[in-house]
């Protein structure tokens, strides 16, 4: 019976134990040089708690380090996508390659040394994941590595899907080819992108006149695309008689005027309630729960004339409630953020055009004639969708009908949270000391008094010192919420020195905040101790051993009575 429990037990264990591999690209930077190579990471979950691990890590091609496992790590999740986050220093395993022994492993010094010291953040979902790993071997090795991982898909609700317009779809409709001439009109759409061959809101006779293939898959893609396709974009004329400009949105096109300036019968909108579906099957709108900075797209225009030379590009975050292009401002109470460029000029060869949002924006009201009769201030405050409209001219009815504007790989662009314009007032507490972030600057400096009565630590150093370690430093905004960030912290001959490191909400970018502490504070948090050092070992860059010097630099590794380790960096 004991026997039966016990398996009983051990099955409940693994059932709990839930395990994920995502294979993806791994770039690895050494002093700022480097490159990448394919790679898997393993997400391991135990009763919620997660472990990390990256076998057969290597720097470049020939320098094998090991495993890296990051275990016993909190997560938060968030609409799908869990966040871990750790400031720690790991002891490294041997890889599972069979064709590197295991005393090749670099890995296996660097343990000697005390240690791996790592600063990580990861997002998940299940499917896609982005890594970053700073590891700080300055003061041994030499070496500033920084690793990422990313498996190339967006995660959760950070990026609107098919932003290459790599994924397309048939679509036929009934509409008038000329004057008097209707038939079927075929073509293509890219996958949660909307042209006129879905549009609505018109009488038919209208509907149909306003129908025309206006978007094309095209293989003429920017340099540098890891895709193959682009989305070409052309106005046409509207039953022979009119011009219609070539517009692609992520919501839906409404066309219940003849009067092309006509911006509250003529829009784009977009609303989470809406249940209707487009011929592939997904909704008129795109999700969207962050607060990108800005909005990057690549282009390329041939405009045929000289009044209206422009293309247009307009990206409102809204609270999921309707909101309507170009009239925003009689829906301003829905808009959080708004993005727009009125004058994307001509170019014959591809460029890239990033655009800004605006939060909390002033925003047009314009009336049937097209004419702007006041402004609003967007108010709402959180993110729930998002409206990208992207015409051939940015007058209603304007430009020539041979124009033509392609357009690939968009992308929403995070700033690292510091630096996001949807924070105000961040702020980074070490200690209970606070150190206002100003733009652009990086480095800080702070002075600690020295401590008394029960504030006292006995470290092994010193007495009466505040003792910094990263648990004691986070990063804040204004309202007091905190900013995701790891640090670490190391004595200097004049106190200690915190480098912080903030992300951005995809982790895809992040600032690193230098703050030198001095007076009575210390990075050191060991007991006090009468150990002796016993032993003295050294190492060179390669990882040799040796009980005497090397020539040149030389990693100096003290083992003390008590078992403990120091490493210094010493030049012979």
């Amino acid at each position: 019976m004991k026997k039966i429990f016990t398996l009983i037990a051990a099955i409940a264990t693994t059932l709990n134990v839930l395990a994920t591999d995502y294979t993806g690209t791994l770039t690895v930077n050494v002093n700022g040089e480097g490159g990448s190579q394919d790679a898997t990471v393993s997400i391991t979950e135990n009763s919620g708690k997660y472990t990390l691990s990256i076998d057969n890590f290597m720097l470049g091609e020939d320098t094998p380090v090991g495993k890296i496992v990051v275990a016993d790590l909190a997560g938060t999740t968030k609409d799908g996508v869990t966040t871990i986050h750790t400031s720690q220093t790991i002891m490294m395993e041997a890889g599972s390659d069979p064709n590197i022994p295991e005393d090749e492993w670099l890995g296996m010094m660097l343990n000697e040394l005390g240690g791996v010291p790592i600063l990580m953040a990861a997002n998940f979902d299940g499917k896609n994941m982005f890594t970053s790993i700073s590891i700080d071997m300055t003061n041994t090795l030499g070496q500033m590595i920084d690793v990422t991982f990313d498996t190339g898909s967006y995660l959760g609700y950070t990026q609107i899907p098919n932003s290459g317009f790599e994924d397309w779809y048939s679509l036929s409709k009934k509409g008038y080819k000329s004057l008097f001439s209707t038939g079927t009109i075929s073509g293509n759409e890219p996958n949660h992108w909307h042209s006129f061959l879905c549009h609505t809101g018109a009488t038919s006779t209208l509907e149909q006149s306003a129908t025309g293939v206006k978007t094309y898959k095209s293989t003429d893609v920017r340099p540098g695309s890891k895709g193959q396709y682009s989305a070409k974009i052309t106005p046409s004329m509207a039953r022979s008689i009119a011009l219609a400009n070539g517009t692609i949105t992520t919501g839906r096109l409404y066309a219940g005027s003849m009067q092309a300036a006509d911006a509250t019968g003529n829009y784009a909108f977009l609303k989470l309630s809406d249940t209707n579906k487009d011929g592939n099957g997904d909704p008129f709108y795109v999700e969207l729960k962050a607060r990108p900075d800005s909005i990057a797209l690549w282009y390329k225009f041939t405009s045929n004339s000289s009044s209206d030379p422009y293309a247009s590009v307009s990206a409102i975050l809204t609270n999921g409630n309707e909101v309507h292009d170009p009239n925003i401002g009689s829906y301003a109470t829905n808009v959080v953020a708004h993005a727009s460029n009125t004058e994307v000029a001509a170019t014959s060869t591809w460029k890239r055009l990033s655009i800004p949002f605006v939060y909390n924006p002033t925003l047009n009201i314009v009336n049937n004639k097209g004419a702007v009769t006041g402004t609003a201030e967007g108010t709402a405050s959180e993110v729930k969708a998002i409206l990208v409209t992207i015409s051939t001219n940015a007058t209603p009815a304007g430009g020539d009908k041979n124009d033509v504007l392609y357009v690939d790989d968009l992308e929403l662009i995070y700033n690292p949270k510091t630096e996001s314009a949807g924070v105000s007032d961040p702020k980074i507490v070490i200690a209970g000391k606070t150190i206002e972030i100003a733009p652009n600057t990086y480095e800080y400096e702070i002075a600690f008094d020295a401590l008394s009565g029960a504030a006292q630590r006995v470290i092994r150093k010193a007495e009466g010192k505040t003792v910094v370690t990263p648990d004691v430093i986070e990063v804040l905004d204004g309202e007091g919420n905190e900013l995701l960030a790891t640090s670490s912290v190391a004595d200097t001959e004049n106190g200690a020195v915190a480098s912080v490191i903030v992300y951005s909400d995809d982790l895809k970018n992040k600032a690193t905040y230098t703050v030198n502490m001095t007076g009575n504070v210390t990075g050191i948090n060991d007991v006090v101790t009468e150990a002796e050092a016993v032993s003295t070992t050294y190492y060179n860059l390669l990882g040799v051993q040796s009980n005497t010097p090397f020539s040149g630099i030389n990693v100096v590794v003290t083992t003390y009575s008590d078992g403990t380790r120091a490493a210094r960096k010493v030049i012979k």
